[in-house]
């Protein structure tokens, strides 16, 4: 736009009244073009025959019209900047350094052809933008908003970024100091390195991890239990044990009672004759009272082996 400013405006409307002479002295031929596309006027000629045809274009509302067109465009910048919109022309229109230039502002990768510039560009128009289109700088940024781990290659940190889409977030995945803040949440044990947090957070929703409780809240669980609290703290993960049994079989009841719900499907064949043959224990039951014991009998036997290097009595 040649006239973008009214000191443009007014220079033009005194050399156009001096004429033509004025005219070919002050402006190229290239200004003529410009002021002939911005009258909407044909732009091709030699110099003279510009001069002539814009001079014959304007007219007594020329001026008013030339000043309105700044006014406007003023305008449309102020919204532009207040609402955040931005006015692009068509990627297609566009030259690879504009391209290039619009993908460095949105992020995303801006090397290849120009077709892979205007490919990302769509699909984050599209809202369909996959992290792979993204630079390595955006991914950790992200990573580093969503309080996960940020430092790795581009490849690792693309794993995270999917993992977290799919919700299947893995606790490696965070800081050490969210770790720790997670467990001291949930009153577990924060000291260790960081793969016992890891695993010590991992087991949070699980049976049997009363080992990871912090010893004040131990304290609190064996007095709601009305269980003794003499002893140190490998006396009271004893007792604490057969506290965990009992969750285990309720639990386990619970998903029984849901299993009994569904109706059963019996599939007979050549190796199963009849269908009153004795009752065995089911699988899921056998399973579940192995790992009751066995955790049972593991803790005890660590615990008696602990009592006998100290050479001391095990009490109950």
């Amino acid at each position: 736009m040649f006239f973008s400013e009214p000191e443009i405006i007014d220079k033009f409307v005194e050399l156009e009244r001096k004429g033509e002479k004025a005219m070919d002295k002050a402006y190229k031929k290239q200004q003529l073009v410009d002021i002939c596309n911005d009258l909407e006027i044909s732009n091709t000629g030699k110099k003279s025959v510009l001069i002539q045809r814009i001079r014959k274009a304007v007219g007594p509302a020329t001026e008013r019209n030339l000043r309105q067109k700044i006014l406007d465009s003023d305008i449309q910048k102020l919204q532009a900047k207040e609402t955040g919109v931005k006015h692009y022309k068509p990627y297609a229109e566009m030259s690879l350094q504009e391209l290039q230039a619009e993908a460095d502002d949105e992020q995303i990768i801006s090397s290849g052809s120009r077709n892979d510039i205007i490919k990302r560009l769509i699909r984050l128009d599209e809202e369909d933008s996959p992290y792979r289109d993204s630079t390595t700088e955006f991914l950790r940024e992200e990573l580093k908003r969503e309080d996960y781990l940020h430092e790795g290659d581009r490849d690792t940190l693309l794993v995270r970024l999917n993992r977290i889409d799919s919700k299947t977030p893995h606790y490696e995945d965070r800081p050490t100091k969210w770790l720790k803040n997670l467990l001291k949440q949930e009153r577990r044990i924060t000291t260790g390195t960081r793969e016992e947090l890891i695993v010590r957070a991992s087991k949070m929703d699980k049976y049997g991890n009363a080992a990871d409780f912090e010893t004040a809240y131990l304290k609190e669980l064996l007095a709601e239990h009305n269980l003794s609290q003499k002893g140190g703290r490998k006396d009271w993960l004893i007792r604490m044990y057969q506290v965990e049994v009992e969750e285990l079989y309720t639990a386990l009841d619970h998903l029984k009672r849901q299993l009994k719900q569904k109706p059963r499907v019996v599939y007979r064949t050549k190796y199963r004759s009849s269908g009153n043959r004795r009752q065995k224990s089911t699988v899921l039951g056998s399973m579940a009272r192995g790992a009751a014991f066995g955790a049972g009998i593991g803790i005890a036997s660590r615990i008696i082996r602990g009592r006998q290097h100290e050479q001391k009595p095990l009490k109950f």
